[in-house]
């Protein structure tokens, strides 16, 4: 039987990395697509990956990596950060995740799974904003029956980040925060810190189950603690 594989756009990220890791430990073939080519992180599983070079906003670096994908996963932008420039931000969240989107259509890649984010209004950039809602209105745009696209909203992502070889562990301070987040009513529950792991998870479940295939679907906070629990 061919291999399912799986292509992560932003795979050298912190979010794509780990999406990358949950697809090897369930069996994918693996290919990740960044700007680098290659792994920057001291990753164990890299190894079993292959990486290729790629630019979101140029369809000609990626285009035929796309061939014969059971899905792609974009996770790719700018933090939002308050001091960027809000047009950056804009190109960087929204043009490149549309243009991937397309691009993994006309290539007939039959399902996409976009990383985007939960922005509350008070705490988030209008540049950033705006550029995420781009990109989710352009992947709903796109599906059709043979086409599926599913969105996810985590807010704040919590793990062990890479910078180098170096690990940040940001699930020090926003792991506690989001348990008792979650304990909580109203805004703060909505938008309580996810593990980098659950993201990943629901990454690998939207680009490969069934149930997904020629659909849009959004999957928030509240969603992704849902199906954390349910399993």
């Amino acid at each position: 039987m061919a291999s399912r594989r799986l292509v992560i756009l932003g795979g050298n990220g912190f979010v794509g990395s780990a999406v990358a890791e949950e697809a090897l430990r369930r069996g994918l073939e693996v290919l990740c697509l960044s700007r680098s080519g290659r792994c920057t992180a001291p990753h164990a599983w890299a190894s079993r990956v292959r990486w290729e070079r790629a630019d979101a906003l140029q369809p000609d670096t990626y285009r035929e990596h796309l061939r014969g994908a059971e899905a792609l996963v974009v996770s790719i932008g700018s933090p939002p950060l308050p001091f960027q420039d809000r047009a950056y931000q804009m190109k960087m969240n929204g043009e490149t995740n549309a243009v991937a989107a397309r691009t993994a259509k006309a290539a007939g890649v039959p399902q996409l799974v976009l990383i985007n984010a939960a922005m509350p209004r008070w705490l988030t950039p209008e540049g950033y904003r705006a550029g995420k809602l781009v990109a989710e209105a352009a992947a709903k745009e796109l599906v059709d029956g043979s086409f599926g696209a599913a969105v996810l909203k985590p807010g704040a992502i919590y793990g062990t980040r890479y910078v180098g070889n170096t690990p940040v562990p940001l699930w020090a301070v926003l792991g506690p925060a989001s348990a008792l987040m979650r304990n909580l009513w109203g805004p703060l529950r909505a938008n309580a810190p996810v593990s980098v792991d659950l993201v990943a998870s629901a990454a690998v479940d939207a680009a490969t189950s069934a149930a997904f295939r020629g659909q849009f679907r959004v999957l928030d906070i509240v969603a992704l603690f849902t199906r954390q629990s349910a399993h």
